[in-house]
């Protein structure tokens, strides 16, 4: 992912690591320019790597276009922990290794039900 950061502000540990609150809690509240605030205008949103025609989401447009229908169309009842002890934050890449922990109810189309879901991530984070 690409993160935004305004220019005058240095990008620190402390900056990741509310990054990652911003982004959990933009998550759990479903708010779309929450989520866009948080990004470049030409930032990624990579969250299948292995799939960069379908999982790679490119831009304001993109991510937009994802939240709506992924997450807002698909998941509820979401809670997200911030695992903050495990960040490591280079410097002089502007770049940062996060972990974070996830529970939610998700579905795969309007026609099928909700399911639980608990997962941990580990996300690279690249910072303008």
């Amino acid at each position: 992912t690409h993160p935004h950061q305004s220019p005058p502000m240095a990008v620190t540990r402390e900056t990741a690591a509310a990054w990652v609150d911003a982004y959990g809690e933009a998550w759990r509240l479903q708010d779309v320019q929450r989520i866009l605030d948080l990004f470049t205008e030409d930032g990624e949103y990579v969250e299948r790597p292995y799939d960069p025609e379908n999982g790679i989401y490119r831009g304001h447009d993109g991510i937009k276009d994802y939240w709506i229908t992924h997450i807002q169309g698909r998941e509820r009842n979401i809670e997200f922990r911030n695992i903050v002890d495990d960040l490591v934050f280079d410097s002089e890449t502007k770049s940062a290794m996060v972990k974070w922990e996830a529970r939610f109810e998700v579905r795969q189309s309007e026609d099928r039900p909700y399911k639980s879901v608990q997962f941990l991530q580990v996300a690279r984070l690249c910072f303008a």
